[in-house]
């Protein structure tokens, strides 16, 4: 399957999906003057690959339930403000999943839309061996593309504190311990939040909304986007909550079914398939 990623509704033949060209004004802060982002026909920062000097195609080739790689011959560049164009083909990036969504986020943000040709060229800069301020490097990459595409500031500002969490997740123990104390103290400021609000005491809730401030500083030198995650984490834990729910009630209607198709005798050799995992897609 191959598809045009970034698109509206409409389908074209031969299994490719075709985008309503739909245009975004974008803000640029480097020069003061607007401009207007449009699927197909104005991409810049993104473009076509050398030596062509034409509009991005983002164009992708399904591997997997959840897996993407980029066709030979397809791709494009990302030019940034400073320094050198990354480019983006099957032989710089082998496989994506797009951006990395845990399932309980779905409702905020989707593995791929607007913000696709980010998560591409965030997937293709950030590789193992990273140390941390590379990775860091590749994160504010990740949120100026996402400004680029015009991606709501809310949105892209806790998408960009995500992949900050999971930079400072890999990196060192240190950083590691950071965002593991900061995840305890987020947990506690909720169930504080929660506690105050259920027993009127003004203070409580008062210490549960100030709280991610200083719990900030575990982020070290990132702190903006533990701020940011401190306020997003109250408001994902709900959804959160009803979405895991909603999984378990699946789940159990779904291998009801199974056990039932078992009892078949066509179906009793058979490898039935189990209940698609809860970050599956």
């Amino acid at each position: 399957m191959s598809a045009d990623i970034g698109v509206e509704d409409g389908a074209g033949t031969g299994g490719e999906v075709v985008a309503e060209v739909v245009g975004v004004t974008v803000e640029s802060g480097l020069r003061g003057r607007r401009r207007t982002w449009v699927w197909r026909t104005a991409t810049a920062p993104f473009g076509s690959l050398p030596p062509t000097d034409g509009q991005a195609a983002f164009v992708v080739e399904q591997i997997g339930d959840s897996t993407f790689r980029i066709p030979e011959g397809a791709g494009f560049r990302y030019t940034p403000p400073e320094g050198e164009p990354v480019l983006v083909d099957a032989t710089t990036l082998q496989s994506t999943d797009f951006a990395s969504i845990p399932r309980y986020m779905s409702w905020f943000v989707s593995r791929h839309g607007r913000h696709t040709p980010a998560a591409l060229v965030h997937d293709r800069l950030v590789v193992g061996d990273m140390s941390l301020e590379e990775r860091i490097a590749a994160d504010r990459a990740f949120l100026a593309m996402l400004d680029d595409l015009a991606v709501p500031p809310v949105q892209s500002r806790v998408m960009w504190a995500a992949v900050t969490a999971a930079t400072r997740m890999r990196c060192s123990p240190r950083t590691r311990l950071g965002i593991i104390a900061w995840g305890v103290a987020a947990a506690a400021g909720i169930g504080l939040l929660v506690w105050g609000l259920a027993t009127g005491e003004p203070a409580a809730v008062a210490a549960a909304v100030l709280l991610p401030v200083p719990a900030s500083l575990l982020w070290g030198r990132q702190w903006p986007a533990g701020l940011i995650a401190g306020y997003a984490v109250p408001v994902v834990a709900v959804p959160a909550v009803a979405s895991l729910a909603g999984y378990w009630c699946y789940w159990l209607v779904e291998t009801a079914v199974k056990s039932g198709r078992r009892l078949l005798r066509h179906n009793r050799d058979k490898a039935l398939p189990d209940p698609i995992p809860y970050q599956g897609r």
